[in-house]
């Protein structure tokens, strides 16, 4: 009799289904109405892309390990999510063994003191952490790591400057720019190669727009937000705060009379 069960995930096909199930105190993924070697612990199942492999982080004995299709990997102290990569029969994921953190990723292994994308705690942004990132292309990784007390954004095993903090990596649509917020001196601002953009006292996540040219960002400085974008006349934001673009035809590139926010030149 099967004790708990985990929510369902869908392969992107629709043709699989997939869950983490526990009985007599061992946790096992059933796929397919077939069950899995059992564990101590699991986390929840993921499909790759093409819906023909599935993979989870799985605990025994105090060691922690990747899952790929039913097959054990090699057991560290700590591991992170697994992601796949364009190869769909393989899986990237962060490792740990005892203070030492690195990417296993075929042959990289770039030892680090930490890895791994912790939201900024000031700006109140949610808690979401992402452990790597892959290219749109699937041909490179990035990752968020640290070493002492700094932090640096890793793309393809080259270690990028060092901040106070830096946020999630994110490629452009063809995967030849990277940009990610980071902080300096308690100010936040995009980072984008080795170009530095204006500082606030809060930014979010950058976007880039379907061709890659242009980048856009939320960003906060005192009591006002606002969205950054290099255009001449970005969105003036509502002050419900739902971040949609003012429609007052007074607005321009000026202060809003209806609302908190104004438009950066």
């Amino acid at each position: 009799m099967v004790f708990r069960v985990g929510n369902p995930v869908f392969s992107p096909d629709g043709k699989r289904i997939a869950y983490r199930a526990k009985q007599r105190e061992r946790w096992f993924a059933v796929t397919d109405d077939r069950a899995g070697p059992e564990f101590d612990r699991i986390g929840s199942p993921v499909f790759s892309p093409d819906g023909q492999h599935l993979t989870y982080w799985a605990k025994q004995d105090k060691r922690e390990f990747i899952v790929l299709d039913d097959q054990k990997g090699p057991a560290f102290d700590g591991v992170g999510f697994p992601i796949f990569g364009p190869d769909t029969s393989k899986v990237a994921y962060r490792a740990r063994e005892g203070n030492q953190w690195f990417v296993v990723r075929g042959d990289e292994r770039g030892p680090h003191d930490d890895i791994g994308y912790y939201t900024l705690p000031e700006s109140g942004r949610g808690s979401d952490i992402v452990d790597v990132v892959f290219s749109p292309d699937g041909r490179q990784l990035a990752y968020a790591a640290r070493r002492g007390q700094q932090w640096f954004i890793v793309r393809d095993g080259r270690s990028g400057p060092a901040f106070e903090h830096v946020g999630l990596p994110v490629f452009g649509p063809d995967g030849r720019q990277l940009a990610y917020r980071a902080r300096r001196n308690d100010r936040e601002f995009i980072q984008s190669g080795e170009h530095q953009g204006p500082e606030f006292d809060f930014v979010g996540a950058p976007v880039f727009n379907p061709d890659g040219r242009d980048i856009a960002y939320w960003a906060r400085q005192g009591k006002t937000e606002f969205i950054m974008h290099p255009v001449p006349a970005p969105p003036v934001l509502n002050s419900d705060r739902s971040r949609q673009p003012c429609t007052d035809p007074a607005a321009g590139r000026g202060s809003c009379a209806r609302c908190h926010a104004r438009a950066f030149p």
